[in-house]
């Protein structure tokens, strides 16, 4: 796992400061799990959490995958792109409008970002598009088209296909009854470009593949708890983490 922390950015209210976490990676990489269990784990401990879900998995399901084509592929990363960015936007308003009693911690979840289409609409011309289409180049929440910057950690968990290889990718994927976009190795070259997109962000941890996802878990809480340490917003002992540290 690498993480860096060299900068920090965040919205403080009157009285609410409000901390923002982005899960990328590869599919079938855990984001989603995770992020159900970050939030049920800082809402038993009282915190605040605005979840902001996936847009593309919740399109493939409902309509299928797009088909092979360049202008299918780009119309479908378009109409993704507009309606994450709405939802991101909705997200934090909301949150910057919290301000409940005995509660000044706001944490934001995110299940990817709008930014991730980057990596998956197929090439920079493409993305180019996709942003002069959609308005997205100005701004998208708080964050930059240039990348993350809004966000206080960006936590890369690695597609199982990386760590496990097709067989295991295949598994997952019958085991959630999910259709994705990408077969094994279309989910690790994913992988890839979201790591060389976001690598260079201030804080950002990946967290590699293996075979024990309980593990895999206790390291995005321990680097989510650390953030929020960091930042003076979390002062829980080991014990409240209620994690695994494994080295991944």
């Amino acid at each position: 796992m690498c993480v860096r922390a060299r900068k920090w950015w965040w919205y403080r209210g009157a009285n609410v400061m409000i901390v923002r976490f982005m899960f990328t990676g590869g599919q079938h990489a855990g984001k989603t799990t995770a992020m159900h269990t970050m939030n049920d784990f800082l809402r038993a401990h009282g915190v605040t959490v605005v979840c902001v879900h996936e847009t593309a998995t919740e399109i493939i399901q409902a309509t299928g995958p797009p088909s092979s084509s360049v202008e299918a592929l780009h119309t479908f990363q378009a109409e993704i792109a507009r309606v994450q960015a709405a939802r991101e936007r909705a997200a934090e308003t909301a949150a910057k409008q919290l301000d409940e009693a005995g509660s000044p911690l706001v944490v934001m979840l995110f299940d990817r970002c709008v930014f991730d289409g980057k990596a998956f609409v197929g090439n920079v011309g493409s993305w180019e598009r996709v942003l002069s289409e959609t308005g997205l180049r100005l701004c998208v929440g708080t964050f930059r088209e240039e990348g993350v910057a809004g966000f206080d950690m960006v936590v890369h968990m690695e597609t199982c296909a990386a760590g496990g290889g097709a067989a295991l990718y295949s598994e997952h994927s019958a085991a959630t009854g999910t259709t994705r976009l990408h077969c094994a190795r279309g989910a690790v070259a994913a992988d890839r470009a979201l790591q060389e997109q976001y690598e260079a962000h201030a804080n950002y941890a990946r967290i590699r593949a293996t075979g024990d996802f309980a593990a895999k878990l206790g390291v995005v809480q321990t680097c989510v708890l650390g953030t929020l340490r960091q930042r003076g917003a979390w002062c829980g002992t080991e014990e409240d983490q209620g994690c695994i540290s494994a080295p991944v």
